[in-house]
């Protein structure tokens, strides 16, 4: 889940761009993989900014990526693609791959402004927009390389038009990319940010993105995540000390403010 008005707080709503992800490995060997696939669903975009969607494979180059193949795909309005993105020195520099084409869907009902945040534009699960890829290895890649954080999942989108510098969201503790780097610094100085010792967090430890290991109802627009789940202000101002619970269970969410 992503705010997208970082580094502000805009509403704080965090239905931005909602994605469910599976990601599976594919083994040579116990401690070897050859492979790897990831699946999206993507539940709703609530954001008007032209974020796209991009992920990082912090502990893999470019130069070690073999091919991307495309397997099921629904419900896109277009032509939906996966495509590497070259930063140049691709033995050097991590894999950087950007989601082309899944903002759109062909069930997303008349009238309605938004991807599946609007109270009455509801879309059905099954119409939701799905697809996966497989990313192929030159050689096998050292399984420690693909723990669960060295896939930096972003939104990104260029700073000026043509530019191929990126204003990239991620979650905290992730760094930009190469794109995202020079960006990410200048909007340090005079924000809430300009004390934070953690990348993509604030002074305060609040966020712009959350991954949940569960499925979670998304807010309708313009509704505070934090009145939708009233715990997850104190989870999130604690550096996740305290209020661990604050997703499960029908008492720690406010229906009012949730998409069915």
């Amino acid at each position: 889940m992503f705010e997208d008005l970082w580094p502000s707080y805009g509403d704080y709503d965090f239905n931005d761009f909602v994605a469910n992800y599976k990601i599976q490995l594919h083994l040579q060997n116990k401690n070897k993989v050859m492979a790897v696939h990831i699946g999206l669903y993507i539940n709703a975009i609530g954001g008007s900014l032209p974020y796209d969607f991009y992920l990082q494979l912090n502990n893999v180059t470019g130069g070690q990526i073999e091919s991307i193949d495309r397997g099921e795909c629904e419900n896109f309005g277009g032509d939906a693609k996966m495509m590497w993105v070259d930063p140049g020195e691709s033995d050097k520099n991590p894999a950087i791959f950007k989601f082309d084409g899944i903002r759109s869907n062909i069930h997303k009902p008349e009238g309605s402004i938004f991807l599946n945040t609007e109270k009455g534009f509801e879309i059905e699960q099954s119409k939701l927009g799905r697809i996966s890829y497989m990313i192929y290895f030159r050689n096998a890649i050292d399984l420690d390389n693909l723990n669960f954080d060295s896939f930096n999942f972003f939104l990104g989108k260029p700073i000026a038009e043509g530019s191929n510098e990126l204003q990239e969201i991620h979650f905290s503790g992730q760094e930009p990319s190469i794109f995202g780097r020079n960006y990410y610094n200048e909007k340090l100085t005079n924000t809430n940010m300009d004390g934070s010792k953690k990348w993509y967090s604030s002074n305060t430890n609040i966020v712009w993105a959350i991954h949940i290991p569960t499925s979670l109802y998304h807010t309708t627009e313009k509704s505070s995540f934090m009145k939708a789940y009233p715990k997850f202000e104190k989870w999130i101002t604690t550096g996740g000390a305290e209020a661990t619970d604050w997703y499960i269970g029908h008492e720690n969410r406010n229906p009012e403010y949730l998409m069915k």
